[in-house]
């Protein structure tokens, strides 16, 4: 009907636009100079061109993101999908909102093809081979656009819808939650839930960057009001908004540290990290301050990491300590008396929990000021790592005025987060009633 087919096409494009986006093709850039399977995948495609075969290959991503999918065991009236651990955090935290069984999560997982279900799903498929041709029709044509990205993912996209579809039309959920506005799992299955009259809901894993897809959820659960207003420019805003506040635990600005003698330093990474730059950066923040220890935070995307991330950082030093990500951010915040951070969320979050942030350009390859964090004056800027004055950062966070800025991306911030917690409640109640 017409109603599946908007939902469908609405899902497709919103991942179109994004991973047409230069930044998005920057990360993949970045990722496929590190990945000879990857790289060895672009040159078969850029080889077999707009070609059958060409769509061929893009084809059978949509098909191993089908298969890829385990249903889940039980019948939760909130069904959500992720695939990254920042965007588990957020599913956790709505879980223990809701409390035990209101939600479940379907499973990503390639394994999942050689399964019972898989092999049920499979054979789906094949009794509909209208479906089929429409399904690489539709491939055909986004193929002929020669992005590889772009192909793929709107692929992967159609793939998931379909598995997703067929998953809920048979679950008695009444609404699904992902915590993505454009990766081709949680479109899908946004898309699939539109189709069939479900609820739909959403939750980000962190601030997002000028140009998202319209904000077009039944219900978005949002930090604060600046992220309102990214969206806002994006277009109208579709369904409610409620305010959660910026993910992490709350204490008083600590800007102490910052007086006494050798400073205890943190230095976390974005999720592209110009290394060059990163490692002149560290040599020339150790020679000029000489901290007591220095900490690297890896960025907990593995994906994007590379294997020899240890001999880029150079050699060796005293007192310095790598982190791979594994725990939560705000344990290796703990011992920090400052953050140096590129374009990255992690400050909203480090910041809630009282440690003093800044940003210097050398740190990514992240577009500067990606979040507006520096514009909106809730972080100050260095020009060189090294130039760090403690006593000017801790009257930066110590003046008045900053706590109420700093409130627009965290709504919480100073302010009743139990309050807060029960309009969230309130409103995922009213979701799935």
């Amino acid at each position: 009907g017409a109603g599946v087919k908007t939902s469908l096409l609405k899902a497709l494009r919103t991942v179109h636009r994004k991973d047409s986006w230069s930044f998005r093709q920057a990360v993949f850039d970045d990722l496929s100079s590190r990945r000879p399977l990857i790289r060895a995948a672009r040159a078969l495609h850029a080889a077999l061109g707009d070609s059958r075969p060409g769509a061929a290959l893009i084809a059978g991503y949509a098909l191993s993101s089908y298969l890829g999918v385990r249903p889940p065991p039980g019948e939760a009236p909130l069904l959500a999908a992720c695939a990254y651990r920042n965007e588990a955090r957020q599913l956790d935290w709505v879980e223990d909102l809701l409390g035990p069984g209101a939600v479940e999560r379907v499973g990503l997982d390639p394994r999942a093809a050689l399964s019972r279900e898989g092999a049920a799903a499979l054979l789906a498929l094949a009794a509909h081979p209208r479906d089929l041709r429409r399904g690489l029709s539709l491939i055909r044509r986004v193929n002929a656009g020669g992005s590889f990205l772009v192909s793929c993912r709107v692929a992967s996209t159609l793939g998931y819808y379909a598995r997703f579809r067929r998953l809920l039309a048979r679950h008695p959920a009444r609404a699904v939650l992902v915590s993505s506005d454009s990766n081709p799992y949680a479109m899908g299955l946004v898309g699939a839930a539109r189709a069939l009259g479900l609820g739909t809901a959403y939750i980000p894993h962190g601030h997002i960057p000028d140009g998202p897809p319209p904000l077009d959820f039944d219900l978005s659960l949002l930090d604060g009001p600046a992220l309102r207003r990214v969206y806002e420019a994006s277009g109208p805003i579709g369904g409610a908004v409620v305010y959660k506040g910026a993910e992490g635990v709350y204490r008083p600005m600590r800007t102490e540290g910052l007086r006494r003698g050798r400073l205890r330093i943190g230095v976390f990474l974005s999720l592209i990290t110009d290394w060059e730059a990163l490692a002149a950066e560290l040599a020339d923040l150790r020679a000029r301050l000489r901290p007591e220890h220095l900490l690297i935070r890896l960025h907990p995307n593995r994906v994007v990491r590379p294997r020899n991330v240890e001999a880029l950082l150079g050699a060796p030093a005293p007192g310095l300590r790598l982190s791979l990500g594994e725990s939560v951010l705000l344990d290796d915040a703990r011992g920090c008396d400052v953050v140096y951070a590129g374009n990255s969320s992690c400050h909203l979050t480090l910041l809630k929990y009282g440690v003093p942030t800044v940003y210097t350009r050398g740190l990514d390859k992240v577009p500067h000021d990606f979040y507006h964090f520096l514009s909106e004056g809730i972080v100050p800027e260095l020009a060189r790592a090294g130039d760090l004055d403690p006593a000017a950062l801790a009257a930066f966070y110590e003046a008045p005025g900053w706590a109420e800025r700093f409130a627009s991306f965290d709504a919480s911030y100073r302010r009743d987060q139990a309050a807060l917690d029960r309009a969230v409640l309130d409103a995922l109640r009213a979701l799935l009633r």
